[in-house]
């Protein structure tokens, strides 16, 4: 055999670049695929948990005043020189994939561009010199199997016998003869911007991700007790020298409930030896058990004959016990519990306010799926800590396995799988109750809190009683990213009123009057185009801010924020509409105001046209940007 081979793209990688690079939103998708493939180098399909087998994965970070580079390294088996010539780089073929959750097809291609495109749109690092490396080796083999890149450069698979390379990054794992290193940098404000975006410290960033982590693999993580996730790290000053170094172990964050009984012991439906048998245990569960807050565990099946699929579906669900999870994964000494005057929780998914409420969706190996709202309830605070899990198994996983997007970054909305489960979720047993009720603990078990109406009894403005002023300071910017999901906005918001409240870095919220300003800024620039504006308009017990009439058209109502929309700014958009038209007023919209809106919020306003009002018709809401 050759020693270096040409490797087979199909097509011209270099033009494709951009179109590739795009598939990813920012640098946490970017970084999901080749952690996916990582995964699926020893996780083939659900059978895995019949008999696992241990897997290590590390992710090395190195942050420079330029760039950042990870290095995304396993002990798994590694990959032939055929499969890197013929498949990793192939537009050609996307057939190929080799485990539960590898995406060969586009996803590791995808990340590549993705950085080199964030190289080369900045001023400063080449391209060349931060190169991408792609290092193999299968049990037993002599040699090592290389690509180097940049993507466009005629790219080469060969032998190599740089073990010096080859260990970089990868100490933590449990042995070095076989497995896969992927090396990938891209401009550091580009890894700044996707991580914990307010936060400075490389510490603060590599929490977030190990907690993200934490969540997503929560299931494969307790699969085995050597299944292990390492992050390493350091960050370099401009002088070359190390500021702050560390590593941390990735430990499984899942959800667990207030009414859930201390002796109920019944698992997930891959612990039994058959769906039956879980099942019959399930069915044996005696509700009159359970504590006084919301709880639940039910169990079905969904068959579709014209795929000859069928999926076995549990789903547990109830209000979260939020200081149990933290005992369980030591949440304090760890450093995962956050404070703040927004929230209290963990910096991702599980915590006190919207970005914490919802059902994530279990399959294909990791949560796929965070905080989906499927029911017909309009979400608002009282449903805070509400929290379900679902999870999806193939009854036939060497056949077929759940229906995800194109990236295998989350499940096919437009699936006959999910319609259905949809429609099972969105029954009276599963819907949310109010937290807030009589006998349920309202925030964190400290109902001092919360007013009688549900809302914080300090307005937000401080901390919690038993937290102290360096918890709020030292987690500021966590609070950002723990209330957007990582999506870079530069503020903190709370949506319930309409008018945010915006929390600068230094913790002073914004006058009310700047923003009265900025609410009297959109109202003249509507009176351009209507012919009347209303502000403060009441509408069945909700304050709507401004109300354009138009002659011989429909009224259009309109939301201001601060800043940046966010999800619960598209809820109380929701509220505008459906109470507005109880009073049978003409309705032909609404419109969010803001600078522009985080990528949670733009999924939710996407997902708005397979959701209908109280009234039976479909949301009307867009974003409208200041400029």
């Amino acid at each position: 055999m050759s020693t270096e081979e040409n490797v087979n793209t199909e097509s011209d990688l270099e033009q494709l670049r951009p179109l590739l690079a795009k598939q990813h939103d920012d640098y946490r998708e970017m970084l999901q695929e080749p952690i996916d493939n990582s995964i699926s180098a020893t996780v083939q399909n659900e059978r895995y948990y019949d008999d696992p087998e241990p897997f290590t994965i590390q992710l090395d970070f190195e942050r420079t005043p330029e760039t950042c580079r990870v290095i995304i390294a396993d002990a798994g088996k590694g990959m032939s020189r055929e499969v890197i010539r013929d498949y990793v780089f192939s537009t050609g073929d996307t057939n190929y994939s080799n485990g539960i959750l590898n995406n060969i097809g586009a996803g590791l291609k995808a990340s590549i561009c993705w950085c080199e495109e964030s190289l080369q749109s900045t001023q400063g690092p080449s391209v060349y010199e931060n190169r991408f490396h792609v290092l193999s080796r299968e049990p037993d083999a002599s040699t090592i199997q290389r690509v180097d890149g940049p993507i466009g450069g005629g790219l080469t698979v060969y032998d190599s016998d740089d073990e010096e390379l080859w260990n970089d990054g990868a100490e933590k794992l449990s042995h070095q003869e076989h497995g896969t290193r992927v090396h990938l940098t891209c401009a550091v404000e580009n890894f700044d911007s996707g991580v914990a975006t307010i936060a400075q410290n490389m510490s603060t960033k590599m929490r977030y991700i190990q907690e993200e982590l934490g969540v997503k693999f929560q299931h494969l993580l307790q699969a085995h007790e050597d299944n292990n996730i390492f992050i390493t790290f350091r960050d370099i000053n401009e002088d070359g020298e190390i500021e702050e170094e560390d590593e941390y172990e990735v430990v499984p964050i899942s959800p667990d409930f207030k009414a859930k009984p201390d002796d109920l012991e019944i698992g997930e439906i891959t612990d039994y030896g058959s769906y039956d048998e879980f099942e019959e245990e399930l069915s044996e569960l005696d509700s009159s058990t359970y504590g006084e807050e919301q709880y639940g565990y039910e169990s079905t099946v969904f068959e579709f004959e014209e795929t000859g699929e069928k999926y076995y579906i549990s789903y547990e669900y109830g209000e979260l016990d939020l200081p149990a999870m933290y005992d369980a994964v030591d949440a304090e000494e760890r450093d995962l519990k956050i404070t703040s005057p927004q929230t209290e929780g963990f910096r991702w998914r599980y915590k006190w306010n919207q970005e914490g409420t919802g059902v994530d969706i279990y399959g294909n190996g990791r949560i796929l799926d965070t905080a989906e709202w499927v029911f017909d309830l309009t979400w608002n605070n009282q449903y805070n800590g509400y929290c379900g899990m679902v999870r999806i198994i193939p009854a036939s996983p060497t056949e077929y396995e759940v229906p995800t997007k194109n990236d295998k970054t989350g499940v096919e909305k437009g699936s006959k799988l999910w319609q259905r489960l949809v429609e099972w979720l969105d029954s009276e047993q599963f819907k949310p109750e109010s937290t807030y009720n009589e006998g349920s603990q309202s925030k964190i078990g400290d109902s001092s809190d919360v007013d009688d109406d549900g809302t914080d009894a300090d307005g937000g403005d401080d901390g919690s009683e038993d937290a102290d002023s360096s918890d709020i300071d030292s987690n500021e910017d966590e609070q950002e990213e723990a209330g957007t999901t990582g999506s870079g906005s530069n503020s903190v918001t709370t949506g319930t009123g309409g008018a945010s409240t915006a929390t600068g870095e230094g913790g002073e919220n914004t006058p009310d009057d700047e923003f009265d300003d900025r609410v009297s800024a959109v109202a003249e620039r509507l009176r351009e185009e209507a012919e009347r504006v209303d502000r403060d308009v009441e509408a069945d017990g909700v304050d709507i801010q401004l109300v354009s009439k138009y002659s011989g058209a429909e009224d259009i109502l309109h939301l201001v924020v601060e800043d940046v929309a966010k999800p619960e700014d598209v809820y109380r958009a929701m509220l505008y509409q459906d109470h507005y038209k109880r009073l049978d007023r003409s309705y032909g919209g609404t419109q969010i105001w803001a600078s522009e809106a985080t990528d949670p919020a733009e999924r939710d306003l996407r997902e708005l046209e397979n959701r209908r009002d109280e009234h039976g018709d479909h949301y009307d809401i867009e974003l409208r940007t200041y400029e």
